[in-house]
C-alpha cells in the first residue's frame, strides 16, 4: 500500500470513528466532514504538485545526463579526419 493509500484510508477510517464516538447534529457533522473532504483534497493537490514537479526534474535530470554522455560518445568514436600514416 503507498502512502498516499495509507494516509486516505487512516483519514477515512478516523472520520468513521469520529462519526460514532462523538456524535453531533446532522448539519454541524455534514458541516466537519465537508471542511475535512476539502483539507484532504488540498492536502492531496498539493502532493501530487509536489511529486510532478519531482518528476519533471528528475526527467530533466536524466535527459542532461543522456545529452552529456552522448556527446562524450560521439566525440570518443567520431571519425579521424585525416587518413592514417601509411596510408591504406
Amino acid at each position: 500500500m503507498n502512502r498516499v493509500s495509507a494516509i486516505l484510508l487512516g483519514v477515512l477510517g478516523g472520520a468513521g470513528l469520529g462519526l460514532l464516538l462523538a456524535p453531533r447534529s446532522g448539519p454541524e457533522t455534514r458541516a466537519r466532514l465537508r471542511r475535512s473532504w476539502d483539507d484532504l483534497q488540498g492536502q492531496t493537490q498539493e502532493r501530487l504538485n509536489q511529486g510532478r514537479m519531482r518528476v519533471t526534474e528528475l526527467i530533466r535530470s536524466g535527459q542532461e545526463r543522456l545529452d552529456e554522455t552522448t556527446r562524450r560518445t560521439t566525440g570518443a568514436i567520431a571519425p579521424e579526419t585525416e587518413p592514417p600514416a601509411g596510408g591504406i
